[in-house]
């Protein structure tokens, strides 16, 4: 009977042992674990070499940097020597710690001792309870769970990066900075001390105040370290001289647009591509810069530099005052999008040199002309009548970019601006016009400096990255190797400013000012660097010291001149992506058999068959080449075929005026009884059966429109419905207020060369 009951209460406590067991280790199981992201860290932009750019205070306005690396042991052993002695033998709770801290308190008569380990002072910080029994219980939970999931290392770590260390500082790694602006493997023995004993009451211990008892309590834990053989006498001697801090370091402050730009994603750590004294040294220069052009109104720059080959961002400078808020400092201008002005030209031209439109060769008319409702001037207000396309790109004539963009099409201006990375034409080509080549369409200096790189790039375009983990994208753009060379060989002869004229031979550049003298850009690049520069107000305030060549250029040139340059040679050209065809000597066009010289050029192998020359001609003329002659006036004159150059009336109406050897034009026929007046007499505007829409203004009159004409005669005679209107000599414009309906507009020139077009007048009304 006595063996039967001892049995059964064998198997009752053996039940009851194995139900504890259980409900222990589901206890264990359900207990929470912490986790990365329940610890707020403040976010850290680092520079490419490690050195802090920026760091923010965290969600609870803490300095709260996270350490990943290894632990230094000095700190390990400082810390466990006076937390946890036992801590790489115990699992996650030390029973005999425990009793220590019972029988101090009892002896003491208050808590001045928990017992708890590193690992349940983990726990303790995850839990953010006060201290009271059962959220003892439940950080012995959480310990022993810790100790099965985590390793010994990784504990210690993470009690050391959420540990606090006085004020709103928390971590180890800010103690380390905010007091000592150290990293944790320069700590010497005297600080490790300090960083061990801190986080035990750092509300009331930390430096700069009660910095007595601090150096006390610091010092016995070096006591400790020269008992238990860490360190000899002479270095306890030389730690307990070191004094307590008494200053808080600040953090620095560089690059500051481009960390509130990385602020905003979930890491909390950013190692950038930035060159730390690359960026302060340009961030000087700016705030100099800015300085000057303030007085000049102008309130506003940002540059980015970044390595063409790596396309690695190097310095990134949003506005040249960040604080300033009298100038809206805080607006990153590296990403605003503005009026991009003629910058985009290049990509233009590249198009039309890689369809084979044009060679850099061709002549591009450079004349006072209309595009429907658009008026496009040249930024000197000049028309030189002819460039070619390496003069009209490196003069950044306007006329030409407008001709060239009709050429190839909006809906292929669009394209290949994307293509080469555009990222904000987001409306449908036909909305931009012809005007998206000088300025109809708005860009930023992150885009601008893909874009540009992608020419030197062999027409491969690559995302820039500012972070050593970012992923890159890249495509093939529109542009072959060879355009992208002959573009870029081009921009390499834009004339420096004068200061800077001799210097960089091998950099490419271009410049653009947007309408109403609202934004100045500048873009220019060699094999090692890209810059891009702009200058205005973030207001949108218009400023006519703004300009592209100028202002930014300016400025362009001084960053180039701050940076090594180790490059002696300009871009290699990319032979295999060539061919050579002949072009007309005069024109650069396809020769006719009226062209008398030719040349041969390399051209893209992707390019088309090029335009025949448009300016070369066939003529019949007298034997004695006196005169030309016609079918009407040939008849028995002796003649024969000639070949000539004939430029346009408006043309040759520019050559003249800008003091150039017009090409010889002979006199057709006097007894002829029609003269060609086609050639010789044009009316440009307006175009003949054409609508006029003119508003009435606020008298409710009418507003005036301008008519032109070209013409290689010396002056008009200006007729309109039958009645003479005026006479032009010279500049052949005319100012005509009328009334609204069906009109004809006649002119006659000296010569007795005559044209007339009909339009229609309709009046706006409100």
């Amino acid at each position: 009977m006595k063996k039967a009951i001892n049995k059964k209460l064998r198997v009752k406590l053996l039940w009851t042992f194995l139900i504890s067991i259980t409900a222990f280790m589901i206890l264990i199981f359900i207990a929470p674990l912490p986790q990365e992201e329940d610890w707020s860290y403040s976010s850290v932009i680092l520079a490419e070499n490690g050195q802090y750019l920026r760091v923010y205070l965290d969600s609870k306005e803490q300095w709260h940097l996270q350490h990943q690396g290894h632990i230094p042991e000095k700190l390990r052993i400082a810390v466990l020597e006076f937390e946890d002695k036992n801590f790489y033998s115990h699992l996650g709770v030390d029973p005999s710690a425990i009793a220590r801290a019972l029988y101090t308190n009892i002896k003491k008569g208050s808590i001045v001792s928990g017992g708890s380990t590193i690992t349940m002072q983990v726990a303790r910080l995850f839990l953010q309870k006060e201290r009271r029994l059962i959220n003892k219980i439940r950080e012995a939970f959480i310990s022993l769970k810790l100790e099965a999931l985590m390793s010994k290392d990784e504990i210690l770590l993470t009690y050391l990066n959420n540990a606090p260390y006085g004020r709103n500082i928390v971590g180890i790694k800010s103690a380390a900075y905010k007091y000592y602006d150290k990293e944790l493997e320069e700590l010497t023995w005297a600080e490790a001390a300090l960083f061990a004993v801190l986080p035990n009451n750092p509300g009331y211990l930390f430096p700069g105040n009660n910095t007595e008892k601090l150096k006390r309590k610091r010092d016995f834990l070096l006591h400790k370290l020269v008992v238990n053989g860490y360190i000899d006498e002479h270095q306890y001697k030389n730690s307990v001289r070191e004094a307590i801090p008494t200053k808080i370091y600040s953090f620095p402050i560089t690059a500051p647009h481009l960390g509130d730009r990385l602020k905003k994603s979930a890491k909390s750590i950013h190692k950038t591509t930035i060159n730390k004294n690359l960026q302060i040294k340009l961030e000087e220069l700016a705030a100099k810069e800015g300085a000057y052009l303030s007085s000049l109104g102008i309130k506003n720059i940002a540059i980015l530099v970044s390595s063409t080959q790596k396309h690695e961002v190097k310095a990134y400078i949003g506005s040249q005052a960040y604080f300033s808020k009298s100038t809206n400092g805080f607006v990153d201008g590296v990403q605003a999008l503005r009026s991009s002005g003629s910058i985009l030209k290049p990509f233009i031209y590249a198009y039309a040199l890689e369809k084979g439109l044009v060679t850099p060769n061709s002549l591009l008319e450079d004349v006072n002309k209309n595009y429907g409702i658009l008026l496009p001037k040249n930024y000197d207000k000049k028309y030189r009548g002819l460039a070619t396309l390496t003069e009209a790109l490196q003069k950044s004539l306007n006329i030409p970019a407008y001709e060239v963009t009709q050429m190839i099409g909006i809906y292929d201006a669009v394209s290949v601006l994307k293509s080469v990375g555009m990222k904000s034409l987001n409306r449908e080509p036909s909305s931009y016009g012809l005007s998206i080549c000088i300025g109809g369409a708005e860009v930023n200096l992150w885009d601008l400096s893909e874009m540009y790189q992608t020419l030197a790039n062999d027409g491969i375009y690559e995302s820039l990255k500012v972070t050593t983990d970012e992923d890159v994208s890249s495509h093939q753009s529109l542009l072959s190797p060879a355009a992208s060379y002959l573009t870029l060989e081009i921009l390499q002869g834009v004339k420096k400013p004068a200061r800077f004229i001799n210097n960089f031979p091998n950099f490419a550049w271009k410049t653009g000012t947007s309408n109403g003298f609202r934004d100045a850009w500048a873009v220019g690049l060699d094999q090692e660097w890209t810059i891009a520069v702009w200058a205005g107000n973030f207001t949108g305030q218009g400023n006519h010291n703004l300009n592209g060549r100028e202002i930014a250029g300016s400025i362009l040139f001084k960053v180039l001149a701050e940076l090594p340059q180790n490059s002696n040679s300009f871009f290699s050209k990319p032979w295999k992506d060539f061919k050579q065809i002949p072009v007309c000597a005069v024109s650069g066009y396809s020769p006719t058999k009226d062209c008398h010289d030719t040349l041969w050029i390399d051209v893209p192998k992707s390019a088309f068959i090029l335009p025949k020359c448009p300016y070369h001609k066939q003529i019949i003329v007298d034997e004695n080449e006196a005169m030309q002659l016609c079918s009407d006036c040939w008849q028995g004159i002796a003649k024969k075929a000639i070949s000539v150059l004939d430029y346009p009336p408006d043309v040759d109406y520019y050559l003249k005026q800008n003091g150039l050897d017009l090409p010889p034009k002979l006199p057709h026929n006097p007894e002829c009884s029609r003269l060609d007046s086609d050639s010789d007499l044009i009316i440009k505007y307006p175009i003949n059966n054409s609508n006029i829409y003119l508003p009435k203004d606020l008298n409710g009159n009418l507003n005036t429109f301008q008519a032109q004409a070209y013409t290689t005669e010396d002056f008009l005679f200006w007729f309109l419905d039958g009645k003479l209107i005026g006479k032009t000599e010279d500049k052949h414009q005319m100012d005509i207020v009328t009334t609204s309906g069906k009109k004809e507009l006649l002119l006659v020139s000296s010569g007795g060369l005559s044209q007339k077009v009909n339009f229609e007048i309709i009046i706006k009304e409100d």
